[in-house]
């Protein structure tokens, strides 16, 4: 298959590229999620007797809740469920968000907005509520009824908040605007329904006298199509990251440096884009000389200064002892092997 020519204006560039990153976060977590068998957990049956009752109980999820209920591994049946919902729905969130990202950078416009639909409407939906109510979603897919799960937009703005509260990300508070609110000028949901729909008749989205939505659009209505794009869904997309990887983390016991980075290395990203949609030049604060960049094959400590900060961003950044390359255009792990000695007096890092 041929790689998909980019056909948009060189300005939309650093948005692109941001959108590719936040994407390639995701999949690094999925990738590793799925090699280290994240969704799997170990129950230990007290006796072989236990063991093959549970082997006798047929392969329905509603049979196999209750079980889990009624026999004390409560905990661990919510557990496995959530692990597996959770990276399920991001892979699916994935696989769409590449398809719109690539028909975009083509100017593609209306299978773009078509594609955004499902995972920035429904996907990421699931995934705030099963971040907030764990408990309550698992109950419904086992033993409610479809209906329940049926989106509902004023939860959808709870949801959110409590989503951003609970992982203590204070930015980006316009995500039910962006994905629901059908009277703002800046909602997708008008965009991506008359990219759907020939005809729409609804009064926030509805089809002029003579039109039909995308068949007659001339450059000027592509091009300002093609900029709402680049603006939302990158501010959406840096949203997904931070709230996958925020949850990603808690069900690992990385070490504190693992988490610093990754959270450095996204706030660095946003801003770079930013600065350069914006021509700001902010990114400059993130040069902290004492913050230290940290090997992870020798442990050198290394001052965060102007240069090395271009070369995280450039994903070339080096030792300067021994020349290893640390990539960081997804969810870093490098610094897993690492061990981590924290206080709240000193903090050292030290090799394994």
């Amino acid at each position: 298959m041929s790689k998909p020519r980019i056909n948009i204006d060189p300005v939309h560039y650093p948005q692109h590229n941001y959108l590719w990153f936040c994407h390639d976060v995701l999949v690094s977590i999925l990738e590793y999620s799925d090699e280290h068998q994240m969704s799997m957990e170990t129950i230990t049956f007290p006796s072989e007797e236990k063991a093959d009752e549970f082997s006798a109980v047929p392969q329905e999820p509603r049979l196999q809740h209750n079980w889990f209920m009624e026999n004390g591994w409560k905990e661990e049946m919510y557990l496995i469920y959530y692990k597996h919902t959770f990276f399920s729905l991001l892979a699916d969130f994935c696989q769409y968000m590449y398809e719109s990202i690539n028909c975009a950078s083509e100017m593609k416009v209306a299978v773009a907005y078509a594609l955004l639909r499902k995972p920035l409407r429904d996907n990421l939906y699931y995934i705030e509520w099963l971040y907030v109510n764990r408990d309550e979603v698992i109950d419904i897919l086992l033993t409610g009824k479809p209906i329940q799960l049926e989106i509902n937009c004023e939860k959808a703005r709870e949801r959110i908040e409590a989503a951003r509260q609970k992982s203590g990300i204070s930015a980006f508070e316009d995500m039910y605007t962006f994905r629901y609110d059908k009277n703002d000028d800046c909602s997708l949901e008008k965009i991506w329904n008359k990219a759907n729909h020939l005809v729409t008749t609804h009064r926030y989205t509805k089809t002029k006298q003579g039109e039909l939505n995308f068949i007659y659009s001339n450059e000027e209505d592509l091009q300002w199509y093609i900029e709402q794009y680049y603006l939302a869904v990158s501010y959406i997309m840096g949203y997904v990251a931070e709230l996958a990887s925020r949850m990603f983390e808690e069900m690992t016991s990385f070490n504190f440096y693992t988490k610093m980075i990754n959270k450095y290395n996204r706030a660095m990203r946003m801003t770079q884009m930013s600065d350069s949609v914006a021509g700001r030049t902010t990114l400059g604060k993130f040069a902290y000389p004492q913050f230290p960049i940290v090997c992870p094959r020798c442990g050198k400590k290394q001052p965060l200064n102007h240069k090395g900060m271009r070369m995280l961003l450039a994903n070339k950044y080096r030792c300067h002892r021994c020349w290893k390359t640390i990539h960081t255009s997804r969810y870093i792990f490098d610094f897993e092997k690492l061990k981590i000695n924290k206080s709240e007096e000193d903090k050292t890092i030290t090799e394994e």
